[in-house]
């Protein structure tokens, strides 16, 4: 199962700040990296948790609405937001640090893994963070799959889960809500005539995505918000 493409289109025309064609502007191309840990075995994710369950991930997704670049000025990164380029799939607007097409992908993906989403064309300045937005899919959303329903689901995931001694038993998981994650690296300065070209890797560290999910509890909506938080907690950022 791999991850899906998704791209958005971004544009100079009309904006002020924008290269001209003989002097190259500032491109950042956004990343996604493949969970570092734990390591895929054939077509599943194995986890151990804090209470003791060994879960088998054989199906999981995640549905991404925007990832935006931010800068260390606060106030500059506000103004560049009113600065607006539509995208090609036209599902939120994008701007020159906004990338605004939603897409699914796959958490069954090596760890090693790493698909460029979109390409943006900030101004020079510096930046030092990036927001990675998490909500349901649309029904046109990019990498819809196959065998789940993920329409308006933020994150799908099913397998199977046991104690030491037990039998497996199987689940599965959803979820609606939406989720916002700040995410900081250190300040990358960019300009045309300096350093140029960047790339943002948005990253995972799955390991402790099923931790305090009681399995055997019940608490169906408690478990979904456990999974939903250690995801967010898994994300992070860095810029090279």
């Amino acid at each position: 199962m791999g991850r899906l493409l998704f791209a958005a289109s971004v544009g100079c025309a009309s904006v002020v700040g924008c290269s001209s064609s003989t002097v190259p502007g500032v491109q950042v191309d956004v990343v996604l990296d493949g969970p570092s840990t734990p390591p895929m075995r054939a077509d599943s994710r194995t986890f151990q948790t804090n209470l003791g369950y060994s879960v088998v991930l054989t199906r999981g997704y995640l549905s991404t609405k925007t990832i935006e670049l931010v800068s260390c000025l606060s106030e500059s990164s506000r103004m560049w937001r009113f600065i607006t380029i539509p995208n090609a799939y036209a599902h939120t607007v994008g701007s020159l640090t906004l990338l605004g097409v939603p897409a699914v992908e796959s958490l069954l993906v090596a760890p090693a893994a790493r698909l460029t989403v979109g390409s943006l064309l900030p101004p020079a300045g510096q930046y030092c963070g990036a927001k990675w937005n998490l909500q349901g899919a649309d029904a046109d959303a990019i990498g819809l799959p196959e065998d789940a329903d993920m329409v308006g689901k933020t994150v799908f995931a099913s397998g199977s889960f046991s104690r030491v001694g037990e039998s497996q038993q199987v689940f599965s998981m959803s979820s609606m809500k939406s989720l916002d994650a700040d995410l900081a690296f250190p300040a990358t300065e960019l300009s045309s005539d300096k350093r140029r070209i960047a790339t943002l890797h948005m990253t995972m560290v799955a390991d402790d995505w099923f931790d305090d999910v009681d399995f055997e509890s019940g608490q169906e909506s408690q478990n979904v918000d456990a999974l939903l938080q250690n995801i967010r907690r898994s994300l992070g950022a860095y810029m090279d």
